[in-house]
């Protein structure tokens, strides 16, 4: 199971003591040892955070020492050590037409090319030097105050490992869309978040989670040669299915909860999500999703925002 930003504590319990009745669920750990092996995970259930938001300090952390449930939490060293906010926590506050208009003058492209598509999917078709320079540039312009902190400082993130419930694992540096970069700025991202990390917890780190998380929109081959190399041993993907259909350790399978519903996790439609595992998003929309979007405005994009190849990571980014 995935989740990100939990803000109701005693709606999540509700989740968490459901999810105990239908399921054993295991540390990370255990998990990577019962996958590597091959073994059985027959109604066995691992949860996991990404981003490492203050609301897993303020609000999941409490419930996981209440019922002893082990999770993992995939974190970025540097938005961690610095205290800054990831850029999509940004771009949930500006305006989305202001913000096209601001892209579309940035990038130079016209603005009507980007009718019909969402300013998070344009930004998720650009490099993550883009990505920042236009989050910081709209906000200049525009003359907003920075957000405050929104996720975990690295006390806290230090407690909630110490306390042998948390496995916390790698989420690169800046959460860029990994496809989107070059060799040399994947591979960066990928292996300096975990050696930071590595750096501030003081052991080695063995797991990771890739942003966005969809195989050959968000990650590829590549990244998984990057992982190895850097001594991973298991990655997340955000592909909905359920455990025993995972092809990769390097390609572990993850579904959401449906805390987005704002049912009670004793509502017979849960059950039935989780169920339908990998057929759930063929059912759920009927509309453009986010892939299509994006598959629909990369080649625009990249042809007018990547004349050639820089590295973005040499110079140091005011973001």
């Amino acid at each position: 199971m995935n989740f990100h930003r939990e803000l109701d504590g005693p709606l999540f319990e509700e989740g968490i003591l459901a999810l105990k009745k239908r399921y054993r669920i295991v540390g990370l750990p255990e998990l990577h040892e019962l996958l590597a092996g091959g073994k059985s995970v027959k109604n066995l259930c691992h949860i996991s955070f990404d981003d490492a938001e203050l609301s897993f300090y303020e609000q999941v952390y409490p419930v996981l020492k209440r019922n002893q449930v082990p999770v993992s939490l995939f974190a970025s060293p540097k938005i961690v050590e610095t205290g800054t906010n990831f850029w999509f926590q940004d771009w949930e506050t500006f305006d989305e037409e202001e913000l096209k208009k601001f892209m579309a003058q940035h990038l130079g492209i016209p603005l009507d090319s980007f009718v019909g598509y969402s300013s998070l999917s344009i930004l998720k078709s650009l490099r993550i030097r883009n990505i920042l320079d236009i989050m910081q540039g709209y906000r200049i312009f525009h003359k907003l105050e920075r957000l405050p902190r929104l996720n975990m400082n690295l006390e806290e993130l230090l407690e909630v490992e110490r306390s042998g419930l948390v496995t916390v694992g790698a989420h690169t540096q800046n959460h860029p869309i990994l496809m989107n970069e070059t060799d040399e700025d994947s591979c960066y991202e990928i292996t300096e978040s975990i050696n930071h990390l590595q750096r501030l917890l003081g052991h080695p780190v063995k797991y990771f989670a890739y942003p966005n998380g969809v195989e050959g929109f968000d990650f590829s081959e590549r990244e998984i040669t990057y992982l190895q190399n850097a001594g991973i041993c298991l990655a997340f993907t955000t592909h909905s299915d359920h455990l025993v259909n995972m092809l990769s350790i390097y390609k572990v399978p993850r579904t959401y909860y449906a805390t987005t519903f704002n049912l009670k996790p004793s509502h017979p439609f849960i059950m039935w999500r989780l169920a339908l595992g990998n057929r759930w998003p063929k059912l759920r929309r009927r509309d453009r999703t986010e892939t299509e979007m994006r598959d629909g405005i990369s080649k625009l994009v990249k042809e007018r925002a990547y004349p050639s190849a820089q590295s973005a990571f040499k110079n140091n980014l005011p973001y």
